[in-house]
């Protein structure tokens, strides 16, 4: 199934534009799924993980007509709640008009869910991946907010190359919108900072393409960029502070006579690059993801420098007979490109912020530089809009876990750790 196919984003607000169709043309969907999590010495997506939580759940709903043989509406809401994210806030996930000219040309105009590697479009719909759990080193479910959806305009078809196969394409620009107490606030408040009070981004571009050699092999690249993202602190650091008989500009390379304010400020840049191979019940992935950041000012406390962060999985499942499948997956993710082994992280000289930490006494360990994942799962179909899933995960490294972690410090986190996921999904 292509992506374009399995992206149905375009069905909805029909009820909200009026009686252009009637109510038997009007489709509503939804899907509702519960989770429990139960991690070992971290937390993790919940910091209640250690004790069993279910704080794993999320659920949508989506209208949506065909006004026209051409034309088509649609949105969706959307909540979810992941210890400290969501809440059971509900967001309009995605609303759009979308304007089928040919099949080489297509045009949506709305709130538009942005291309993202194999799976970022279709993520929330667990009847269309086998995992549990998507891998936190593609996607990072602690930054849905910024890369999910944007306000604009986009472009998409697809393009038969005869004996070569078939390619598909999206493209988009627009803006983006946040809330002051979404996943950002939340990972602030896990680096143990005050919640933004600022947050906004100059406009963000999205695009993707879907290349099928044979209907069996899919190869995907994709990008998204945020233009001068900032999520602004409030707080100041002044380089001229006294810290004993040195100043904090001379230990840690800042100007002493400035005065720098602690932010996100930069262009973020997500690229995605991954291959799935279907051969009858057995399906096959492997991805590469990388998040650039640029920074644009002198210095910002969050993340000094330009570097990126990257990492991959390979996975792999099988369906067995009607009801059951299993998978799994090694997935392999780093903080930063530019200490892939932690070491300057846990001397203490990485950057200005880290400097700072190791001066008031919090280093890190080398392992909080990196995180590897070891899952296997199995599902049972109990029908074709009832699933259940059961994933175990055996991981090592510490990185971004403070997000769930906020009240242990990095050196009392483990390095080797597991957890365990169980996981009930409801489509209709």
């Amino acid at each position: 199934m292509s992506r374009l196919s399995r992206f149905n984003a375009g069905l909805a607000v029909a009820l909200a534009l009026g009686g252009s169709a009637s109510a038997a043309e009007v489709e509503v969907h939804g899907f509702l799924s519960q989770g429990l999590i139960a991690s070992g010495r971290n937390a993790y997506l919940s910091p209640h993980s250690t004790e069993g939580s279910f704080e794993l759940n999320e659920a949508g709903i989506n209208v949506g007509s065909n006004l026209s043989r051409n034309l088509r509406v649609g949105a969706q809401f959307y909540m979810r709640d992941m210890g400290d994210y969501g809440q059971h806030d509900v967001s309009l996930d995605w609303v759009l008009v979308d304007y089928f000219v040919s099949e080489e040309l297509g045009i949506r105009a709305g709130r538009i869910k942005a291309p993202g590697g194999l799976y970022q479009q279709i993520q929330d719909f667990d009847f269309l991946r086998s995992y549990a759990l998507l891998p936190a080193s593609a996607y990072d479910p602690t930054f849905r907010e910024l890369a999910n959806a944007y306000n604009g305009l986009a472009i998409y078809g697809s393009f038969e190359l005869g004996g070569a196969g078939r390619l598909e394409y999206q493209a988009g620009a627009g803006d983006l919108s946040f809330s002051t107490g979404g996943d950002i606030a939340v990972n602030a408040r896990g680096l143990g900072l005050p919640e933004p009070v600022a947050i906004e981004s100059d406009y963000a571009a999205a695009a993707a393409l879907d290349y099928y050699p044979v209907p069996e092999l899919r190869i995907v690249l994709s990008a998204f960029h945020a233009h001068n993202f900032l999520a602004d602190t409030g707080l100041k650091i002044d380089g001229g502070q006294q810290l004993g008989p040195f100043r904090l500009g001379d230990l840690v390379g800042l100007d002493t006579a400035s005065v720098y304010a602690v932010a996100f400020d930069q262009h973020r840049t997500l690229l995605n690059a991954g291959v799935q191979y279907t051969a009858g019940p057995w399906s096959f992935d492997l991805e590469y993801r990388q998040d650039r950041h640029t920074n644009h000012r002198d210095w910002d406390a969050l993340n000094d420098g330009d570097f990126y962060a990257d990492g991959g999985y390979v996975g792999a499942s099988v369906r067995i007979g009607d009801h059951w499948q299993v998978g799994g997956y090694y997935s392999k993710q780093w903080d930063r490109n530019d200490d892939r082994d932690g070491q300057r992280l846990a001397s203490g000289t990485l950057s200005p912020s880290v400097a700072i930490g190791a001066l008031r006494g919090k280093r890190s360990p080398d392992y909080q530089a990196w995180r590897q994942d070891v899952a296997l799962g199995v599902n049972y179909f109990v029908s074709n809009r009832w699933i259940v899933k059961l994933e175990g995960h055996l991981a090592s490294g510490t990185a971004r876990l403070g997000f769930y972690n906020a009240d242990t410090p990095a050196s009392d986190r483990s390095e080797d750790w597991r957890f365990l996921v169980l996981k009930t999904s409801f489509s209709f």
